[in-house]
């Protein structure tokens, strides 16, 4: 008994330290986490300093405790850099964007003007107030656009900034940055305009552009009392 007692104490940091959800899993992707490799699979947990590796082909969705939402299509890597969300006082989300492209629903860290907010890539940082919008860090020629930094605006305004400038969007306009030399500048043409490229960055079930995120704990497994 006390050995059982000892092994579910050892797993509460862990699992108080868990800051977003898998809700859903399409193909194949792993979480990096210290030294471990885990496959993901529905209903895993994710936390801060996490690496997720999305296979070619594959999609993973993730439900943040602010409640926002990512939708992650491979080939594509996201980290988890820092994730607070304090009962009172400033949030803090902080993600890396290493490859590939992703699409997100802002929750409540990113509402308030004292929240941090950033998506971090090696070309520019993003940082929304209240958004939706869409990601792709191309390094290769990705549905006919080439390479460097796309970001969608869809709902409210987001910000890219680098060493050489910064740009606002509003929903409906696309960036482009093609290295940290260049400042960030509208462009028209983007790999979300091809259709099947960008039918992997929608959400299944969840939530429409332009739509609040809804709380959706009722789909998730309930917490361990």
């Amino acid at each position: 008994m006390r050995t059982l007692v000892a092994a579910t104490l050892s797993l509460l940091p862990a699992l108080a330290a868990a800051d977003g959800t898998v809700t859903s899993v399409e193909g194949k992707a792993a979480l990096e986490r210290g030294q471990q490799s885990l496959n993901v699979v529905e209903a895993q947990l994710v936390q801060a300093g996490d690496t997720l590796s999305v296979q070619a082909q594959s999609k993973v969705q993730l439900h943040f405790e602010d409640d926002s939402l990512f939708t992650v299509p491979g080939a594509a890597v996201l980290r988890v850099d820092a994730f607070e969300l304090p009962a009172q006082g400033p949030g803090k989300a902080v993600y890396t964007l290493v490859d590939g492209g992703l699409r997100t629903i802002t929750g409540r860290i990113s509402k308030n003007a004292s929240d941090v907010y950033e998506l971090h890539t090696d070309l520019a940082t993003v940082t929304a107030r209240g958004s939706a919008y869409a990601a792709a860090r191309c390094r290769k020629v990705c549905a006919g656009a080439k390479p460097g930094l796309y970001v969608r605006a869809e709902k409210g305004l987001i910000t890219l900034t680098n060493g050489a400038g910064t740009l606002t969007l509003r929903p409906g306009q696309i960036a482009y940055v093609g290295s940290p030399e260049s400042a960030p500048g509208r462009t028209l043409v983007s790999p979300f305009l091809d259709p099947v490229f960008a039918s992997g960055f929608t959400f299944d079930d969840l939530i429409e552009t332009g739509s609040e995120p809804p709380r959706i704990e009722q789909d998730l497994p309930a917490s361990p009392s």
